[in-house]
Order: C-alpha cells, then sequence, then structure tokens
C-alpha cells in the first residue's frame, strides 16, 4: 500500500529519500511504513486524520471501557484491525521493533490475548496463527 503525490507538489529535495520511490508516471510513492512513522512522529496532519496521540488514546479509553464493564473473570472476544492490537499490546510492555517502521507485525487474522487482573493488563499472547493451517494464509498488511 502506497500513499503518492505528483512530483510537482512541491519541493522534495529537502524530503527523506528513505521509503520512498519514484514512479515512471511522475509521482513520488510513499512506503507504508514511512507514512505511517511520519504520522507517529507528528509530521504527518491533515484536518480530517486523527493524530497518533488521539488514536492512542482512543484504543486504551475503548480497552478501559470494556475492562469496566466486563469485570474480572469474564471472557470478551474483541475483532479490531492490526493498528488497534499492536497499540494495546505496546500499551502493555511488548516493544515496537520487528516491523520495517517500528510497529508489531501481526498476521491477518491472527488471535492475541490479553489478561486483565486485579494488577493490570498483561499479554497471555499474541500473533498466535494456529487456526491458520495452509502457509498462504499467513499474511501481513
Amino acid at each position: 500500500m502506497t500513499f503518492t503525490e505528483r512530483e510537482h507538489l512541491g519541493p522534495t529535495s529537502a524530503r527523506p529519500t528513505s521509503g520512498v520511490l519514484t514512479t515512471s508516471e511522475g509521482y513520488r510513492s510513499y512506503s507504508l511504513e514511512y507514512i505511517a512513522e511520519l504520522w507517529r512522529k507528528g509530521e504527518l496532519a491533515a484536518p480530517e486524520l486523527e493524530t497518533a496521540a488521539a488514536f492512542e488514546a482512543r484504543v486504551l479509553g475503548a480497552l478501559e471501557t470494556i475492562r469496566a464493564r466486563e469485570g474480572l473473570g469474564r471472557e470478551v472476544a474483541v475483532i479490531t484491525s492490526s493498528g488497534v492490537i499492536s497499540c494495546m499490546l505496546e500499551h502493555v510492555g511488548l516493544q515496537r521493533g520487528n516491523g520495517p517502521d517500528r510497529r508489531l507485525l501481526l498476521y491477518n487474522s491472527s488471535v492475541s490475548v490479553l489478561e486483565i487482573d486485579a494488577t493490570g493488563i498483561g499479554v497471555r499472547g499474541y500473533n498466535l496463527v494456529e487456526h491458520l493451517r495452509d502457509p498462504q494464509h499467513l499474511t501481513v498488511l
């Protein structure tokens, strides 16, 4: 997945070239990893674009809402995107870093298990893929 812009939309000489390709059609193509890192650093902004800090606050707020509503001793399934899951996992202590843009790389349809108890939130498992028997199903975005 890439974000593209026309070459003539502004000077590009000051921009880093890591993660940047120029296509034969005169577009400059930026990798998802490059764009995500700019977004995380607050260097990519638009009126309709949620900031990384606001995204994290929204995700962690939802996690807290689930914890408060369900209480201890309940099992709750939450189906969501890898960005939300990565945010939750990083919040409970998993280090960023196994992906090219320092995000957690999670397989599509993988399962992550968070355990909430009186002392806090922990990770019981993440990126579990036992249910994906066909190796062709082991894909990442």
